[in-house]
């Protein structure tokens, strides 16, 4: 039986004590990662992640390995059919006076049943990671908050995607910028907001930290669950409150959630 890893660098302005605090104490995971996570943080201890405290659950990762502000090997539930846990090993490395973190999401069986699963968790790795040096290097310490939508999208949400984000987007993003580029997006009520892209567009996955949420971030991401294919809209900031970044965005999701709503009654019409 074959398996393939998920592995990813980066390069964080930081000391490893730094963002060891950051990976694995629940006040600081909250701020980057999972919105509703505790740790207990320790060899046999845990990391619990919970994204959406509507739907509980999440994921509760035993650490089995723990060597202080240099290496933990924890373990991942999440896998098809409860087969096996899916380790995750994070390891730091002091470099050029930052830090090189490493992480390797092993044990994704190579069978064609695991590919969703396997795109899921890269993808979902690749921006956390991202969210975690912005973190680090400039709002460390300080509170986040955070609002999600979960926008129902039609099976064939391929045309969806286009029509929500690009060129010609609800949110519009010009194509070919890349990690770290600095831009404007238009926004879906028609304003604009200088940005800097912290996960470059692609058919599924795009993240920006917007000028219009203070250093916040605006992510949108395609997921698949029971219930359906759905967008997750997340929106965040260190610098709003939870009420104000409410009163910024809240209009956002609306026109969203209305014009995507239009196109899934249109696409069912005409099936």
């Amino acid at each position: 039986m074959t398996t393939r890893d998920i592995v990813q660098e980066h390069f964080i302005q930081a000391a490893p004590a730094t963002v060891w605090a950051a990976f694995t104490e629940g006040q600081h995971i909250r701020n980057w990662f999972a919105p509703f996570a505790d740790s207990d943080p320790r060899l046999g201890g845990y990391i619990h992640l919970q994204w959406d405290e509507a739907v509980g659950g999440g994921q509760q990762c035993v650490i089995t390995e723990w060597e202080v502000e240099r290496r933990l090997v924890m373990t991942w539930r999440d896998a098809p059919d409860e087969v096996g846990k899916l380790p995750v090993e994070v390891t730091l490395q002091a470099r050029d006076g930052g830090t090189l973190l490493t992480l390797t999401h092993s044990g994704f069986l190579s069978d064609a049943s695991w590919d969703d699963e396997f795109d899921s968790h890269g993808r979902g790795w690749t921006y956390e990671l991202k969210c975690l040096r912005h973190y680090v290097e400039n709002m460390f310490g300080q509170p986040r908050s955070i609002m999600l939508e979960r926008i129902p999208m039609a099976d064939d949400w391929s045309e969806q995607w286009a029509a929500l984000v690009g060129p010609v987007g609800m949110i519009r993003v010009m194509e070919g910028l890349a990690d770290a580029a600095e831009c404007v997006i238009g926004l879906p009520t028609g304003e604009e907001s200088r940005a800097h892209v912290l996960n470059a567009l692609t058919e599924k996955d795009f993240a920006a930290v917007l000028e219009a949420l203070q250093g916040g971030v605006i992510r949108l991401t395609f997921e698949t669950f029971a219930g359906g294919p759905e967008l997750w809209f997340w929106t965040s900031s260190w610098h709003l409150d939870e009420a104000q970044l409410r009163a910024v965005t809240q209009p956002w999701y609306n026109e969203i959630r209305q014009r995507l709503g239009a196109m899934v009654k249109t696409q069912a019409a005409d099936g």
